[in-house]
């Protein structure tokens, strides 16, 4: 997620996706994250990164929110 921050220039345009099915097989996926319950754990690392509390509120599932409250009808 920091590469594409980096890429992106901020962290308003990257969002956390939930489709956590293993999908893109188990030695992609952290050891740490065994379920999408452990989808919080990401936070620290990002905390340690220098990302702000808004930021990870953000990444997690405010960016998401925008993009959908912008786009979908009311």
């Amino acid at each position: 997620m920091d590469h594409i921050c980096q890429i992106a220039g901020d962290a308003l345009h990257v969002g956390l996706g939930t489709d956590y099915d293993g999908g893109f097989g188990w030695p992609a996926i952290p050891l740490e994250l065994n379920t999408i319950a452990d989808l919080p754990k990401l936070a620290q690392p990002l905390t340690t990164h220098g990302y702000s509390p808004e930021e990870i509120e953000a990444i997690f599932s405010g960016n998401w929110q925008r993009l959908l409250e912008h786009n979908l009808p009311a």
